[in-house]
């Protein structure tokens, strides 16, 4: 509670789940310079388990886990770097390009996140590099309701037959949930259109809804057919009538080399009796949530609980699938909580996979795209400053070329007594090499 207490903003950001892989995490930050303590004290703030700093000594927040080595965050590359293994993201600050390259090529091959970090002035960029980034929570907004309408499952079925709108008294019948209204009009709908077909298109909408407004009861007092759930359920056929589909992204998820040999990672292993899941019943798991509904308590909480039901009767398929395929490879099937296998059917539709690239091969691509941008972009003066607008492909071209003066003179431009417009000239020659690169390589 207290933890929740503290980090309730954040929370609201990110959710539970978020929050526990920060508490869970552990950082190694490459350099406490000015722009390494900012990335400290966001990340104490945030509630992070612990860090560990190579640069000088240091005092931590005592509500964190830390501890430091005192060295050149650049002379890791001389030494064994296996040590970066034991932490979960590595952050490097204002790091030589070469060493940053070095460093993120080792971690790439195990999988370990780096962050690169460089602020120069009042310009900066982050790169983050990782080989393989799954997610299960994507924080999707303004997501479709998981209704089942042209698939109810039995339970939701047994559930609207058992309801008889012509008998009911005006209260009731006007706090019905929408859902039910819904099946109960599909019903109808359907000796017009045939069982298999669903009013999915704005014409059978229409129809339909046309037969759902036919359900209405007049008032018992004034005669109006104004009933709320009607109203609301006319507000959400649009966002409701969806058939259920499995995205093209979850499907091509399932079709991946380790959606059907995973690896034993959770995610995969998830995925891989997810798969097992969808070729057994065609669809993804029950969400299990239901939006809000004008209904009286009873009536939602018996419709709500269906849902949650099965939700979790679909996550207990899941996990004896995954028990199987861990049994089939001798592995303990305590590996995975169920509570895990059921937050992770419950984010099914939505599950991603993301896949990065190593700094050295960004360092090795051409920039033609880039260059692009910078031809085709508006450089008119800004209406509230008057001072042109420099667009970021600019800034990103002149990061380039200050890596190279960088790692040949072992300083950044401006620095070390030299003049400016020493410097300038130099970071100018670089950038004609990198123009001259780029149209070479594009010829």
């Amino acid at each position: 509670m207290q933890n929740d207490a503290r980090y309730d903003r954040q929370i609201r950001l990110w959710g539970d789940e978020g929050q526990s892989c920060i508490e869970h995490a552990s950082v190694c930050v490459l350099s406490a310079s000015a722009l390494g303590c900012e990335i400290i004290k966001s990340l104490v703030l945030a509630g992070i388990r612990s860090v560990y700093i190579i640069d000088s000594a240091v005092e931590l927040n005592p509500s964190v886990e830390g501890g430091f080595d005192i060295g050149n965050p650049e002379d890791i590359i001389t030494k064994d770097m296996n040590f970066l293994r034991q932490f979960t993201v590595i952050v490097g600050c204002n790091l030589n390009i070469d060493v940053a390259a070095r460093i993120n090529d080792f971690l790439f091959g195990k999988n370990i996140p780096f962050v690169h970090a460089r602020s120069y002035g009042l310009v900066g960029f982050v790169r983050i590099s990782v080989q393989e980034h799954t997610i299960i929570d994507t924080h999707e907004e303004n997501i479709s309701p998981d209704l089942r309408l042209d698939c109810p499952f039995p339970a939701l079925s047994e559930l609207v037959e058992s309801v008889d709108l012509s008998q009911m008294h005006y209260d009731v019948h006007s706090h019905t949930p929408y859902l039910i209204l819904f099946l109960k009009t599909l019903a109808l709908w359907r000796k017009q259109y045939g069982q298999d077909d669903f009013p999915d298109n704005r014409e059978k909408r229409k129809t339909f809804e046309t037969i759902f407004m036919s359900l209405r009861m007049p008032h018992p007092e004034n005669g109006s057919y104004r009933e709320e759930n009607f109203v609301e359920g006319q507000a959400a056929m649009v966002r409701s009538l969806k058939r259920t589909t499995i995205p093209l992204g979850v499907k091509e998820l399932l079709d991946h080399p380790k959606a059907r040999r995973p690896d034993l990672t959770q995610f995969w292993l998830l995925t891989a009796a997810l798969r097992r899941f969808v070729i057994a019943n065609e669809v993804l798991p029950v969400r299990g949530s239901l939006p809000d509904m004008i209904s009286d308590s009873e009536s939602y909480v018996l419709l709500a609980t269906k849902f949650q039901d099965k939700a979790k009767q679909d996550a207990k398929e899941v996990m004896s699938y995954l028990h199987a395929f861990l049994t089939e490879q001798g592995v303990s099937t305590d590996i995975i909580k169920f509570n895990d296998c059921e937050f992770f059917c419950k984010k099914a539709a939505f599950l991603r996979v993301q896949h990065g690239t190593t700094t050295a091969q960004e360092m090795k691509s051409s920039l033609k795209e880039v260059f692009d941008d910078i031809r085709n972009a508006d450089f008119a003066p800004s209406p509230i400053t008057g001072v042109p607008q420099i667009p970021p492909a600019v800034w990103y071209v002149l990061l380039r070329a200050i890596d190279r003066f960088h790692s040949e003179k072992s300083r950044f431009p401006g620095t070390n007594g030299v003049p400016c417009t020493i410097d300038a000239y130099d970071l100018k020659a670089r950038v004609i090499d990198l123009i001259m690169e780029t149209e070479v390589s594009s010829c």
